[in-house]
């Protein structure tokens, strides 16, 4: 019979210890313990759950070989963890006197045995799974491990599947409406994710991941991520290259898609809303059966609607089917297919003059207005990826994993831009119509060995890895002749000609190789370090197609992090660290030498409460972000560049989110960001702060459950957004203007009883009318967007 115990005193006190033992044991089942028990072949989660319990279990060796155990974290009594542990595995636990015993369960007790769901703490979490509410306690896209949130030295924002389904979310960049410091402006009038980060930009060019696995990369024909498809989305905010190699100092965005499960998922929910909004999605998975190797997930949705902007679609398309084999409780293989076609619009923006201030005769241009053609205006995207996610355990300290994504989209962009007005009639601008077809194909890779070992006190998690990534992009613009359009006043129904000039044919191909390596160091129940080094080499190859020959353009990287976290008594956990990123930079100074990468460094510290046995975390920290070897003209020669400017982010951040009390939920944040250029060669800008950036950004959302009016199953919630005035220069006239700061409302009303969820919720309430302006041009912001929605679970 194996024996496992959590305290493991020398046989010269034997006598001494089992006493102490024994009367510890008596009250074992009543006790509570902190857990963190990742997923584990059952053998060593036993081993675990005895140390961290001091419990003593028995259980035959041979009982336990080739099965695996849940996930367990959290405070709870011993024998619910241990019951938690062992669910689906075919075992149970009894008590024997002062001791747990791990046995079969008998055929005939599991032909009657009433299904038991474990609630609460006793959910097993993983940090690739679904989270049950809106606190993750793990992630694994900072460090690549599945790491507690409250153990990783540098700011994260997971906001999760339930989150994302209470507030209706429809877009990545709506996912951090309640979060800190984090700006929502989707690139090319939202034709593809993106969002600013402590005051810099983060799109799918190199600073976007799924599932660990960079996307493809290339603006327009990345498309958009579809939020029905996820089960969490994950921000590492500030520089984070050391284990993804190129990205943007503001950080870098993670999603986690929807996986097989051997848990039986079966959803349907349909909307209906403004704009003629219809959506129906369905979300089914579960065991092939129940004792096979086999488990799987199909998420799907058909999307019908319109915009604000009139003529223009956002319809869509979306199939994710999910398969993963388990040949053992040490293997397993999980196969990824997401198929999204999508019409979406590209709504222009509009000049300042008429929007920001008044236009010609003090008149404005009229909300949400069209520049382009209906019939014309459009675009087609298709998107298709195959992720391959293999994981090994040789042991319970020594896992391989070797992920792979293979990407195909393209997108056929139709669209009409209003650039300069007509000279001696400021209200008629000046048209052209653009055709433009860009399609991106390859693929990344990622594999790492992680090894877990114990010396003294101390305990390392080693991560050891190389990834890859190859990237073919091609972009065939041409331009066409259109009438101008009086934007104060338009009047459709230009032709659009047939002929078309070629604008550009551009080609470029990718290349990124890394290895990085880390190490997690843990010692006593209080210290945790993290420290990683990575290097990097990368090659980009462009130009225009009708040239004879492309340029191309190697660089090399060597990046860090270090960090450190004490963990306090009742979840406190104070963190400082420094991290770095880099992100190649194309081009050539005055003598011929090649630009170096870009450089982003942050100093960070912070402050994170997590209390034990409560659904609620609360997250601070303050940093200074840096880029340096950004360009600016060169003195001697201004038709050059040299690297010698220097841009900066300071702030300060607070998020708090989870059950505040047993009806109410809240989530909130606020973030003070000062961000401006610090060094250039060009005296206008030095001290300049970044446009679309806001010093304060704050919102709060509290959803309450009306059972204290014995109404249980109905719930109430609010939010408000407040984003402060920023700043914006024309290009035209060289003016800095103020962007008037704004404040949102979004209301929800649900009910909800067993299986059944309706709601109704309503984005920006009362229909603020708020503009978002940068160089010159801006963009209405949404207007009120009303959505009904119901859902089935069964």
């Amino acid at each position: 019979m194996q024996r496992t115990t959590g305290f493991p005193f020398p046989l010269a006190r034997g006598a001494i210890a089992a006493a102490a033992l024994a009367a510890l044991c008596l009250h074992a089942g009543a006790q509570t313990a902190a857990f963190d028990i990742p997923a584990l072949p059952l053998p060593g989660a036993l081993a675990r759950f005895a140390q961290q319990s001091g419990v003593q279990i028995v259980y035959p060796p041979e009982l336990v070989q080739g099965r695996r155990a849940n996930a367990v974290q959290g405070a709870q009594p011993a024998e619910q963890a241990l019951a938690a542990l062992l669910r689906g595995s075919g075992l149970r636990m009894r008590r024997d006197g002062a001791t747990l015993v791990i046995e079969r369960i008998p055929a005939e007790d599991a032909a009657v045995l009433p299904e038991v769901r474990v609630l609460a703490d006793a959910e097993a979490e993983t940090a690739t799974g679904p989270v049950h509410g809106l606190v993750a306690r793990r992630s694994a896209t900072a460090t690549k491990t599945d790491t507690p949130l409250i153990e990783t030295p540098q700011s994260i924002t997971v906001v999760t599947a339930e989150q994302m389904r209470t507030l209706r979310t429809a877009s990545v960049e709506q996912a951090f409406d309640y979060s800190a410091g984090v700006q929502a402006v989707s690139g090319y009038s939202r034709s593809f994710d993106a969002i600013y980060s402590r005051g810099f930009w983060i799109d799918s060019g190199g600073s976007q991941y799924a599932d660990g696995l960079r996307l493809s990369g290339s603006s327009w024909a990345s498309g958009k991520q579809e939020p029905y498809g996820l089960e969490r989305v994950e921000l590492i905010k500030g520089a984070a290259s050391v284990l993804y190699g190129m990205a943007a100092p503001g950080g870098v965005l993670n999603t986690v898609s929807k996986r097989p499960t051997q848990e039986r998922v079966r959803e349907v929910v349909a909307e209906a809303g403004s704009h003629g909004h219809k959506q129906i999605g369905v979300d089914l998975g579960g065991a092939v059966s129940p004792e096979g190797d086999w488990d799987w997930r199909l998420t799907a949705l058909v999307r019908d609607s319109g915009t604000p902007v009139g003529p223009l679609r956002n319809d869509g398309i979306y199939i994710a089917p999910a398969l993963r084999w388990r040949p053992s409780a040490d293997t397993s293989l999980t196969l990824l297919l997401q198929h999204q076609k999508r019409e979406i619009g590209y709504p222009f923006a509009l000049p300042v003059q008429g929007t920001l201030v008044p236009g010609p005769g003090g008149a404005f241009i009229p909300r949400f207005t069209f520049v382009g053609e209906p019939g014309f205006d459009r675009q087609d995207v298709s998107q298709t990826s195959l992720a391959a996610l293999f994981e090994h355990r040789f042991s319970d300290d020594a896992t391989l994993r070797s992920n792979l994504r293979l990407f195909d989209s393209k997108v056929d962009v139709f669209f009409t831009g209003a650039y300069n007005p007509v000279a001696g009639n400021p209200r008629l601008w000046e048209r052209s119509a653009y055709d433009e077809f860009e399609s991106a194909h390859g693929f990344a890779s990622d594999t790492h060995w992680q090894q877990r070992w114990r010396s003294g006190a101390v305990e390392h998690t080693l991560l050891a890895g190389v990834d890859f990534m190859r990237l073919r992009a091609a972009t065939d613009t041409f331009r066409r002749p259109i009438a101008p359009l009086d934007l104060y006043a338009p009047a459709y129904g230009a032709a659009v000609p047939s002929e078309r000039s070629v604008a550009w044919l551009s080609r470029e191909q990718r290349r990124q190789t890394g290895v990085y390596l880390q190490d997690q160091i843990k010692w006593g129940e209080r210290w945790v370090l993290l420290a990683g080094l990575r290097h990097d080499r990368s090659s980009y190859t462009s130009g225009d197609a009708r040239d004879a020959a492309l340029k191309t353009e190697d660089t090399s990287a060597l990046t860090g992090r270090m960090g450190l976290v004490y963990l306090l008594p009742g979840g406190w956990a104070p963190f400082a660290g420094y991290s770095q990123s880099f992100e190649p930079q194309g081009g050539t100074d005055a003598q011929g030498r090649r630009f170096d990468p870009t450089e982003g460094a942050q100093v960070e510290a912070g402050l994170r409460w997590q209390p034990p046995g409560r659904d609620f975390l609360l997250s601070a920290s303050a940093f200074d972000l840096r880029k340096t070897n950004v360009l600016t003209p060169d003195p001697a020669n201004p038709r050059f560049n040299v690297q010698t400017a220097e841009q900066r982010a300071r702030g300060l951040e607070v998020e708090a989110r989870g059950q505040a009390s047993r009806d109410l939920e809240l989530v909130g944040a606020y973030a003070y960001t000062d961000r401006r250029t610090t060094k250039s060669n060009v005296a206008e800008e030095v001290g300049r702060r970044e446009a679309r950036q806001p010093y304060h950004q704050a919102s709060l959302w509290a959803s309450y459950r009306l059972a204290v009016w014995d109404l249980p199953h109905w719930t109430v919630g609010a939010g408000l957004r407040y984003t402060g005035s920023t700043q914006d220069r024309n290009w035209r006239d060289g003016v800095l203007r103020g962007v008037p700061a704004y404040t949102l409302v979004d209301l929800m009303l649900a009910w909800q009883d067993g299986p059944w969820r309706v709601a109704l919720n309503a984005r920006n309430a009362f229909d603020k009318d708020y503009l978002v302006c940068g160089t010159g041009s801006c963009l209405h912001g949404d207007p009120r967007t009303v959505t009904l929605s119901a859902g089935y679970r069964w």
